[in-house]
């Protein structure tokens, strides 16, 4: 996993200035205890930025929701467009034998 200080090294090459559309992915991006973080810094960097897309399992509600004001916050006063799809591979038990989590459906 990157680091803050990687990311803004790797942001700071003035290609990503004229990036309008990111994706925040790999793995399950909620796990990053500083998510708000790097999508603060991809504002930051990303001045061309027109929507970010966030993905998730869902499964760590707390995470889920301890992340998203922040970022649905820094999103409005960017006037950037937050998407956050909740990936489902079936209903109820199907969801559950997939994802190997009892009660995560």
């Amino acid at each position: 996993m990157l680091s803050i200080q990687e990311l803004e090294r790797i942001l700071s090459d003035s290609i990503f200035r004229r990036m309008e559309y990111v994706i925040v992915s790999g793995g399950e991006p909620t796990l990053r205890d500083d998510l708000a973080e790097v999508v603060l810094l991809m504002l930051q960097k990303m001045p061309g930025l027109r929507k970010i897309s966030i993905p998730t399992n869902g499964i760590a509600t707390n995470k889920c929701v301890s992340h998203f004001p922040e970022i649905a916050k820094a999103c409005i006063e960017h006037d950037v467009l937050l998407s956050v799809g909740v990936s489902l591979d079936g209903v109820d038990e199907i969801y559950e034998r997939v994802r190997g989590v009892e009660g995560g459906y």
